[in-house]
Parts: C-alpha cells; sequence; structure tokens
C-alpha cells in the first residue's frame, strides 16, 4: 500500500487511460467486425473492471483521512524500518517540509532570512546554495541503497531539552553491517525531514561534499510521529507515518556545543565573555574562508551548530560549524564586498550569541 501512495498520481493517470483505451475499443469494435459477441462482452467487462479502480482510487485519493492513518505495520514493504518514534525524546523529532526556493519553489531567501526576527536579507545575495542543481549532482547523490540497516544509538539531534533541527529527522550513529553495536569510525547518518530529492536535499549533499564532511548518501525508512488534524473532529491527533527520507552519511564533527560544557555552565559572566570572544574570532575565519573560496556565506549561526573543542591545558582550541542544510547557506552575488560579508556576519553574530545569553 506504501508503494501505491507514493506512486498515487501515476496510478491514477494509468487508470484513467486503461478505462478510456477499454471503453474506445468497445464502442469501435463491433463496427470494424473482428470479434465476436463474446468477445465484446470480454471488452466490456474488462472495461467496467477498470472503471472501477479509477473510482475506488479517485474517492480514496480525495478521501479526508491522512494518509499516515494507513500506514502499513514495520517491515511491510520489504526494507527494514527505524522506529524514531520508541522513545519519549522523538516525539518532538517531527518531520517538516523544506520549502526550499530553488527554482520557483515556494520560499526565498528574502522570505526567509528578511523578516522578523532576523532582517538578514542584502540584496547580493542571491539563492540558496548551490542555485543550480545539475544532472551530473543528482548522478551522484543520494544513489548509494537504504541505509536503515546502519542507524545505530540513539537520535543525536535531540538532547535533554528536546532541540532537535527543523529540517532533520533526526542525526544517528552509523553502524557497520555486520555489527551490532555503533562503531567508532566518527561517522553519522543524517535523516533530512523532507520526503522528496528537491534542490534543498541536493544542496546540503553537495555543500557537505564541499567541506570534505560528505561519505556517501541514500535514504532509510523512518517511524516518525506526526501530528494531523481530523477534519471531522477538529482534534490534533499523534500518529505514526512510515516514510522513506534522504540520508546522508557523514564524518561526526569533533566537540560539543558551547552550552553543554563544564567551562560554560560553571563559568560566571567573564568567563562565558571570554569564551564566546574566542569562539566568535574562529568562526568568524571560518565563515569568511567559505565565502571567498564557495562564494556562499554560512548564515545559521545558531549554538548548535558550532561544536567547540579544548586543549589540555582546557583553552578552547577549535569551533566547527557543521549543519550545511537549507536554509543556513545562501549563495551570494560575485563582486560582494568582504566589508559587507564582515557586516552580515557580525549581524548574525548578535542574533544567535546575544550578550545576555
Amino acid at each position: 500500500m506504501r508503494y501505491l501512495i507514493h506512486r498515487s498520481p501515476r496510478l491514477l493517470l494509468l487508470s484513467f487511460l486503461l478505462f478510456f483505451i477499454l471503453k474506445l475499443l468497445e464502442l469501435c469494435w463491433p463496427e470494424i467486425h473482428l470479434a465476436n459477441l463474446s468477445t465484446v462482452n470480454m471488452f466490456k467487462e474488462i472495461s467496467t473492471l477498470g472503471f472501477s479502480l479509477f473510482t475506488f482510487w479517485s474517492l480514496y485519493l480525495l478521501s479526508p483521512f491522512p494518509t499516515a492513518c494507513a500506514a502499513p505495520a514495520p517491515g511491510g514493504f520489504g526494507s527494514n524500518i527505524y522506529d524514531v518514534t520508541r522513545s519519549p525524546e522523538f516525539a518532538h523529532a517531527n518531520p517538516v517540509s523544506n520549502p526550499v526556493s530553488n527554482h520557483g519553489q515556494a520560499a526565498t531567501v528574502a522570505a526567509v532570512w528578511g523578516q522578523k526576527p532576523y532582517y538578514l536579507f542584502r540584496s547580493w545575495m542571491t539563492d540558496f546554495y548551490p542555485a543550480i542543481i545539475s544532472r551530473d549532482d543528482k548522478n551522484k547523490y543520494f544513489k548509494d541503497g537504504d541505509f536503515t540497516r546502519y542507524l545505530g544509538g540513539g537520535n543525536l539531534a535531540v538532547d535533554g531539552e528536546e532541540r532537535v533541527g527543523r529540517y532533520n529527522v533526526g542525526v544517528f550513529e552509523y553502524k557497520p553491517e555486520g555489527t551490532s553495536n555503533s562503531n567508532n569510525l566518527n561517522m553519522v547518518i543524517k535523516v533530512l525531514s523532507h520526503p522528496g530529492l528537491d534542490d534543498g536535499v541536493y544542496g546540503e549533499a553537495i555543500t557537505l561534499d564541499l567541506m570534505g564532511l560528505y561519505d556517501k548518501s541514500g535514504f532509510v525508512f523512518c517511524n516518525t510521529a506526526r501530528s494531523v488534524k481530523d477534519p471531522r473532529t477538529g482534534k490534533i491527533e499523534t500518529v505514526n507515518q512510515y516514510s522513506k527520507y534522504p540520508a546522508i552519511l557523514m564524518r561526526r564533527v569533533d566537540g560539543v556545543p558551547i552550552d553543554k560544557t563544564p567551562q560554560w555552565n560553571h563559568g560566571g559572566d567573564r568567563t562565558k565573555n571570554r569564551m564566546m570572544a574566542v569562539v566568535k574570532s574562529l568562526v568568524k575565519t571560518q565563515v569568511m574562508s567559505i565565502w571567498a573560496e564557495h562564494g556562499f556565506i554560512y548564515m545559521d549561526l545558531n549554538i548548535d551548530n558550532v561544536h567547540i573543542s579544548f586543549d589540555s591545558q582546557g583553552d578552547i582550541s577549535a569551533a566547527h560549524l557543521f549543519d550545511f542544510g537549507y536554509p543556513g547557506v545562501v549563495a551570494v552575488k560575485r563582486g560582494t564586498t568582504q566589508t559587507e560579508i564582515e557586516e552580515l556576519f557580525e549581524q548574525c553574530w548578535n542574533i544567535f550569541w546575544p550578550s545576555d545569553r
């Protein structure tokens, strides 16, 4: 059934074409005298069956019940299914639509970054990066098959504060085939929340590849919790939905967010301000380098997207950016000046890293 639901527009069209062709044959056959009455009756029965299938499928697609309610049991469509709802912490890892702007889709850079609370849009921004997805890109990425069997451990994108990315189902430990536990190869699988392959999905794989974080990409089958409104009663209910999601095997980024470190949590304002100043300098160097080398700016500087590491003396030694997905990477026009990029960085930093945090 999941196979049918996924391809319902094509099946609806095929059902209609079958019905039309059989009806046409039914009308034309007696006139050209190529069949006896029993043959005509056979085509009448077939055309009636085609019409019945067409009617049934039309009513099914127009049904007010959400497709999630009709999802099959785990294992029902020939592949492993990873259940991300099996513990309460995953109830907040709900997939959301990814309104990527590229090639005429819904959102634009101005719509995402030009409104409250950001006001970060500039006229020299062109599109979400990359602005063009080539045929070679589509032939390269998300061609490595089913990764579901490689998912291991918990959802690394969900912590005790239930923080999870809006555009991903989760980030999971990588478990190589033939092993029972997650490995220590410093690899993770990021499962994106858009069930299809749009430009934002391809864009994240391309950008991770540029950053040296990409290994390969495919898909996983996930059981995710989703809030659905019953159109008849108006009640909001949580249902399990089994879907196929794009997945990227990528290198695990070292470190942790700054607010997960004992230095931050046990330090006073002076310590925190000093730590933030060091992180800002390190992050700015990366942002400016990425712009100079690749022509896009990293804008999603929220605290969870920056992992920091310490040296043996307990001082911050590195800060790593790692979430290179929509909508945080934006392409800029040629001729954009370093001063313009630096000014934008300062504004982004002040939004995501306020001095009073």
